[in-house]
């Protein structure tokens, strides 16, 4: 935690705070769409036109697929194998190396000397590791307690922070890792929850007491809702930028309030709460039997939780507003309750097959109210959006352009544009990780209406 505060790569301050809003899920930034959008991934597009920076373009490619590109995803196995090959070896010949990877966490993220040892050994991993521990050895006997000051290590940026700590948080879990690397990163992650979970109560304490009066009353309410966890929720979401997750904590709570009313905002939201606000019949119960939003059961190969929106399913006569915007809510709620999606985010369907043009008109404030909740209030972190056209949707670009045109920067980096046959459809999601278990039916998949039902059945039973 010292660390992450004296250098101030991973501490955020208000204007790295505002580029993230701006950038990220707040997305002011407005860029005119193309005249023509040809299916595929639209960050393509963006890339050759000059605009996305190659940080920008390796978080977007992660996210998109569930993985690095190559050339990265490449790197970092090599540089995960010669981690693991240094944490077999007996604790007298790597001294050394955990004495530097104590003054320096990040050996294994930013150091150029560990890429210099993979490659003198033609990245031969146990090599390698043995030609690290050598060098550290011989630094230490020829400067002693210099060998390890800290103008020997490059200065690590913020990405490198993030990455080690996404690196650490993998390595806990990871069978057959050293038991002292494992403890290094037990300690490293601790630590900074810790230091960002008390940056972030310092930028909730700078937020106005008249904007925050929703998470005020929530943390006197119910105290146990508004825990550490659920910060933290917030902070993964906006890769540990403290200014922007308060910001999000404070929406996320208004927005509720605004839902469901002053008297059960501060609850965990249940299917009986939502017929009993909007009723049965005609409100939310409706609204969320007809599976206009659903959850899949099975997530991804990449461990994404995947959420299906069927606008042909919003074609049903009557229409509550309100009630749809509170299903909407429930169910990425409800997808942010497996912790697979709190540790690898969601990816969104939007399913136009069966659609005539003019319904998206019927409902002028739903696409607006959706991206409010997926990528500005709810902490989910949106990896992907796939937009899916069949091929009677001969319209597709008249909607899409000026969709398109108001979306921010990032949202529009993350969108990938799908049309043709169900067989088409199907080929493309699994390029980007998805299998049939985890796709509509209608899309190609294997996934019927019916396993909803099921799963609203039994959160009804369970009383969630």
């Amino acid at each position: 935690a010292a660390l992450v505060k004296e250098n101030g790569n991973l501490a955020s301050n208000a204007s790295l705070a505002s580029a993230a809003a701006s950038a990220g899920s707040s997305e002011t930034a407005k860029e005119a769409a193309p005249a023509v959008i040809e299916p595929g991934h639209y960050g393509r597009t963006m890339i050759t036109t000059g605009t996305v920076t190659a940080e920008e373009f390796n978080s977007v490619y992660r996210d998109v697929y569930g993985k690095p590109p190559p050339d990265v995803e490449r790197m970092e196995k090599r540089m995960a194998d010669l981690e693991r090959e240094v944490g077999r070896l007996p604790e007298e010949r790597k001294a050394s190396v955990l004495r530097a990877l104590r003054n320096n966490p990040l050996l294994f993220v930013s150091s150029a000397h560990t890429n210099l040892f993979l490659e003198a050994e033609e990245f031969d991993a146990k090599e390698g590791a043995l030609r690290m521990t050598r060098y550290w050895e011989q630094r230490e006997q020829m400067f002693g307690e210099r060998a390890f000051s800290s103008e020997v290590f490059k200065n690590p940026t913020r990405d490198d922070y993030l990455k080690y700590y996404k690196r650490c948080s993998s390595l806990i879990d990871e069978k057959g890792a050293d038991e002292t690397m494992r403890t290094v990163a037990r300690h490293y992650v601790s630590n900074v929850r810790k230091a960002k979970i008390a940056a972030m109560d310092v930028a909730i304490e700078d937020i106005p007491r008249h904007e925050r009066t929703a998470l005020l009353d929530a943390e006197r309410l119910s105290p146990d809702l508004v825990s550490d966890e659920h910060k933290l929720l917030f902070l993964h979401c906006e890769d540990f930028y403290e200014v922007a997750a308060a910001a999000r904590m404070v929406r996320y709570w208004e927005m509720k309030r605004e839902l469901f009313g002053p008297t059960i905002f501060h609850q965990r939201i249940c299917t009986s709460d939502l017929e009993n606000l909007f009723g049965v019949g005609d409100g939310a119960g409706t609204e969320l039997d007809s599976g206009l939003w659903r959850v899949m059961s099975r997530a991804d190969e990449h461990g994404r939780i995947v959420v299906v929106v069927s606008y042909s399913r919003l074609a049903h006569e009557f229409k509550n507003e309100k009630a749809l915007d509170a299903v909407t809510w429930y169910v990425i709620e409800s997808a942010l309750e497996k912790y697979s999606c709190q540790k690898n985010g969601v990816v969104y369907i939007i399913n136009y097959k069966g659609v005539d043009r003019e319904l998206p008109g019927h409902q002028p404030n739903f696409r607006k109210r959706c991206l409010k909740f997926m990528f500005d209030t709810v902490p989910v972190r949106a990896k992907a959006i796939h937009i899916c056209f069949g091929t009677d949707c001969t319209w597709w670009q008249k909607i899409i352009v000026p969709g398109f045109s108001v979306l921010g920067k990032m949202i529009k980096m993350k969108a990938v544009v799908h049309y043709g046959t169900d067989e088409q459809l199907m080929a493309e999601l699994k390029d980007h990780g998805m299998s049939e278990d985890c796709v509509p039916i209608d899309l190609g998949g294997s996934v019927t209406f019916d396993s909803w039902q099921d799963i609203m059945a039994g959160r009804r039973d369970a009383g969630i």
